[in-house]
């Protein structure tokens, strides 16, 4: 959770998915305020709840990341009707799959 406050600053509490996760303090950082992990529910959401405490709550960004219980499949992108990987930079095509997710990347 990032919380970036260049004026009116202030600690609140934070929840996610009901489960406490402490308090928060916006300021003028760009530091994250908050990291940890959670589970989303059986409808794919989680739900970050703020108690504003103090007069104001700031909420600037959230980063998420997808954790896997499944080991990651990465194979090489095959391409149909001549189509050729653009190369340079970009590198070598991939598909990666796992957990329910595939990922393409190159």
């Amino acid at each position: 959770v990032y919380q970036y406050a260049s004026s009116y600053a202030g600690t609140n509490p934070l929840s996610v998915n009901g489960v406490g996760f402490g308090s928060t303090t916006s300021s003028t950082s760009t530091d994250a305020t908050k990291t940890g992990t959670s589970t989303a529910d059986g409808n794919g959401k989680i739900i970050f709840s703020f108690t504003r405490e103090s007069h104001h709550v700031h909420f600037s960004g959230l980063d998420l990341e997808v954790a896997t219980t499944q080991a990651i499949i990465t194979q090489a992108l095959g391409l149909a009707s001549r189509w050729q990987a653009y190369g340079g930079s970009y590198g070598t095509p991939t598909a990666s799959y796992g957990d329910g997710l595939c990922f393409v990347d190159g």
